[in-house]
């Protein structure tokens, strides 16, 4: 598997365990409690919520169940939080890759006191 397909499923992973917990969250409940509604190991539902476990369709169907959600919904909420990092993430590294010129400019700017 490449580096990007990895950084993908990494990211589907982390953003499935935060869509996770903001829905538990929502509900008021534990993860004791969510263990109990869904029939999943309370241990393996904070592993899938801190991203590092990567659960079967039928562990994350269980889970939704236990959140009284549909899984179609909780798929749709991890790919909106995937995106949203994804996007942070283009942006942070986008803003990062400054040209030669512009580097030059900035240094300039920095050395003649001028901070924009």
């Amino acid at each position: 598997m490449n580096k990007s397909r990895r950084t993908a499923h990494r990211t589907m992973l982390v953003s499935l365990g935060q869509a996770i917990q903001a829905r538990r969250r929502e509900l008021e409940i534990s993860q004791e409690e969510l263990s109990q509604r869904s029939g999943v190991d309370r241990a393996f539902i904070s592993e899938v919520e801190r991203g590092q476990r990567n659960p079967s369709i039928g562990a994350v169907a269980s889970i939704a169940d236990g959140l009284k959600m549909k899984l179609s919904l909780l798929i749709t909420r991890t790919e909106k939080i995937a995106r949203s990092a994804s996007e942070s993430t283009q942006e942070l590294s986008g803003s990062m890759d400054m040209t030669s010129e512009e580097e030059e400019e900035t240094g300039e700017k920095l050395h003649n006191g001028h901070d924009s």
